[in-house]
């Protein structure tokens, strides 16, 4: 059996305390060494969870003590980029929670620390691929059964932002604030949203976009609480709307295909091939419930091991992520200065 490796997760907030920690237990290969708080409280709450581990106020402490083979950054977005480079920088992997960074000239940087060869790798947290209504659309996708994808229409309806608890010393909700989240629900929810069309559409190169943003109900917020996107691809064209004010959380959209379509509900689709009796397919579990899922984590994990044992070609998830900032950035863009934006 190969040797573990050995884990840090920096930030034990909620998202890491009930979904990246368990979701290590899930799949053979890891072991959580160090657990990295800055929050004497919440230090205290990583000690319970994982008693083994050690704990730490700072990642250059856990790092200096050896032993680590990927950091996994669970804090809110504006530390995402330091704590990615200073692991990077000690030739340490990196899986980061989505997004990845905010800034185009962020990841170029991140980007640079990995094209050594036998450099370390960086990973993002695509984790609603791996939702069972998600891999079902895929798979009924790659089935053959609606011909080749050329388009994908999804709608994520929320009432409200998720919580986000606010910096010490500070009372805002950091997904509220721009200089922390790096804007509203096209961060939040439209990183997924992107990174679940390109699953379905086999990737695919950015050619233009055009988006509008809104502030429907949080007309206080200094972040959008609204947005509509669309991007053509070159390997088709994808249309995301995305809100905090709805009036019921729920998931849904289409794939459409040279031959057929497949719409998808928030726990379940329908395959509809052109011709041919619709078949329906109910899951066990509902997108609008959330990502809190270390299944859907597991997922993420096994691809990062199949990545770094050569299975994946090398940078796969990094390409990933950065189609989706670009796509989210050329949004931003068009959403200010009206019109589409074309990407070089």
């Amino acid at each position: 059996m190969p040797a573990l490796r050995g884990v840090a997760i920096v930030g034990f907030g909620k998202i890491a305390e009930t979904t990246h920690l368990p979701a290590f237990d899930l799949v053979p290969g890891f072991e959580v060494r160090a657990i990295v708080e800055p929050v004497p409280t919440r230090r205290e709450a990583a000690r319970a969870a994982r008693p083994e581990a050690h704990v730490y106020a700072t990642l250059a402490e856990a790092l200096s003590e050896g032993g680590i083979d990927l950091v996994d950054v669970c804090t809110p977005p504006q530390a995402h980029f330091e704590a990615c480079a200073l692991a990077l920088t000690r030739g340490v992997n990196v899986l980061c929670e989505k997004p990845l960074v905010t800034k185009a000239t962020e990841l170029a940087e991140l980007s640079r620390l990995t094209e050594r060869a036998g450099g370390p790798l960086l990973f993002c947290m695509h984790n609603w691929k791996h939702g069972k209504v998600v891999a079902g659309v895929r798979d009924a996708i790659a089935s053959g059964r609606i011909g080749r994808p050329q388009r994908v229409e999804i709608e994520t309806l929320r009432t409200q932002p998720a919580a986000g608890a606010p910096a010490p010393g500070q009372p805002l909700d950091w997904r509220l604030d721009p200089d922390k989240a790096g804007g509203g629900i096209a961060f939040d929810h439209g990183w997924h949203m992107i990174s679940m069309a390109l699953a379905w559409l086999g990737g695919g190169t950015p050619v233009a976009v055009r988006a509008t943003t809104e502030q429907r109900r949080f007309k206080d917020a200094p972040v959008e609480d609204t947005v509509t996107l669309e991007a053509e691809l070159s390997s088709g064209t994808l249309r995301l709307f995305a809100t905090w004010a709805g009036a019921e959380r729920d998931n849904r959209g289409r794939v459409v295909g040279t031959d057929g379509e497949v719409r998808f509900s928030a726990a379940g689709y329908t395959v509809a091939p052109a011709g041919r009796v619709p078949e329906a397919t109910e899951t066990d579990e509902s997108l609008a419930a959330g990502g809190y899922r270390p299944s859907w984590n597991a997922g993420v994990l096994r691809e990062v091991l199949a990545e770094l044992s050569g299975e994946r070609p090398r940078g796969s998830a990094l390409a990933e992520a950065r189609t989706c900032l670009r796509i989210l950035l050329a949004g931003y863009e068009s959403a200010r200065q009206g019109g589409a934006r074309t990407l070089p």
